[in-house]
């Protein structure tokens, strides 16, 4: 049969679950115009090495094989939409996947991969990236250039922390980071509000407060969430319980896994609550303390430039939570334009740390912060019966000094904030 003439007309092929070893070579001039491939479940090892003449090429599924590779030419499948990947025995992705800049969806569940490279941060097209089941220790800060993520799914994974930057991706919608061992989570409202998802982090023993009560907001908001919602658990909602899935966090207190030296900790009983590593001196909140000149330069510095961030929170009576709400400053200076040493420009260049929580600051924190420790009541909601299940949580608040903290205590505070601080947490 002559397949160049057969084919000539082909734009989908559905070869799932045969026994396929190999794809022949030259398949391009067989099918020309082939865009949708699917070669779930075969038992490939390897591709052509002239796939990437494939030029029409949109979704490529090679998932459930026996890949340890792609071929180099795969960096020319230029309109590529989807590659599916998962399944297979890779242990790295190829550095060619990320020069096809037109992938909107890759998926690479279910290998053995150990490291995304910084080169995702080419990927600008991306919509979905899903790497579950891997076993990836570290995420590279550029992942935060692809701005138009909406789905992250890492689960399953050994991650140990997440890239602040993280927090800034504009259309993240989903983050699922359960099931990996995670010790602490960037002390920053996500400024797209996703849902996260990190049960089963047994190291994990805080929540960031800001975490919590934007989780919490969220899910009390959505019309999906609250149709299932029993009345007890939108009561408890109302009086200040998160409403968050922490199942299997917080379990183990010894035995951690690998932390970062520049990280701090501090230490509740025999848990030790790892902090996020951008800060370089945290004291408790009766210890007198005052931010350095340093501190305070960055402050005033961040607050002049374009596109720093900028928070607002806000209480009631009606809510017993703190309401935040992000923006992204389009005025101000170019940091690029400012004559700073190397080393303050680049603190600046990452971002806050946090941010205080002073409502009436509210100003950034990069390196020195006062700390508060509390102890959080979070609810989980079994969908569809309205059983609710209860437990508790330390979670952290940081303010930009001792006084910020006094100002707020021994303010004009609706009873359920000064009930809260009374559930603060004495560390040293």
């Amino acid at each position: 049969m002559n397949t160049s003439e057969h084919g000539a007309h082909v734009e989908e092929i559905y070869l799932k679950e045969n026994f396929l070893e190999e794809l022949p070579n030259q398949l391009h001039k067989s099918l020309p115009l082939l865009s949708n491939m699917y070669l779930h479940r075969n038992n490939m090892v390897r591709l052509p090495e002239d796939l990437g003449y494939m030029q029409n090429l949109t979704v490529l599924d090679l998932s459930k094989n026996h890949l340890k590779g792609v071929p180099k030419s795969i960096k020319d499948l230029q309109v590529l939409k989807t590659l599916d990947l998962s399944h297979n025995h890779l242990t790295e992705l190829d550095e060619n996947i990320f020069k096809i800049t037109s992938i909107e969806y890759l998926v690479a569940v279910g290998n053995q991969i150990h490291i995304l490279p910084n080169s995702v941060a080419n990927l600008t097209n991306l919509f979905g990236l899903y790497l579950s089941r891997n076993q990836i220790v570290t995420i590279p800060e550029s992942l935060h250039n692809c701005r138009n993520i909406h789905e992250l799914y890492l689960d399953h994974n050994l991650l140990t922390h997440i890239p602040s930057k993280l927090t800034m991706l504009p259309a993240l919608s989903m983050l699922s980071l359960s099931s990996n061992q995670l010790l602490t989570l960037p002390a920053l409202p996500f400024l797209s509000c996703p849902r996260l998802i990190f049960e089963d982090n047994p190291h994990l023993h805080h929540i960031p407060y800001m975490t919590g009560c934007q989780q919490t907001i969220m899910s009390y908001s959505s019309q999906a969430t609250w149709a299932a919602m029993a009345g007890p658990v939108v009561q408890n909602t109302l009086h200040g319980v998160w409403n968050m899935r922490l199942q299997g966090c917080s379990q183990v207190q010894d035995d951690l896994p690998p932390v970062r030296s520049s990280a701090l900790a501090i230490k509740i009983g025999k848990k030790d609550l790892i902090l996020p590593s951008e800060l370089g001196s945290v004291t408790p909140t009766s210890s007198g303390f005052l931010p350095s000149l340093t501190e305070l330069c960055l402050k005033a510095t961040y607050s002049l430039l374009s596109k720093s961030l900028y928070l607002s929170v806000n209480t009631s009576q009606d809510i017993h939570l703190h309401l935040q709400s992000l923006s992204v400053k389009t005025e101000g200076g170019q940091l690029s334009d400012c004559q700073l040493p190397s080393s303050t420009a680049a603190t600046l260049a990452r971002g806050p740390a946090s941010f205080c929580s002073w409502p009436a600051c509210s100003k950034p924190i990069f390196l020195e912060s006062c700390v508060e420790i509390l102890e959080k009541d979070v609810q989980r909601t079994f969908m569809g019966t309205g059983e609710v299940e209860m437990m508790s949580i330390l979670a952290t608040r940081f303010y930009c000094s001792s006084a910020c903290y006094t100002n707020y205590a021994m303010g004009d505070l609706f009873t359920w904030e000064t009930e809260l601080l009374k559930r603060g947490i004495s560390w040293r």
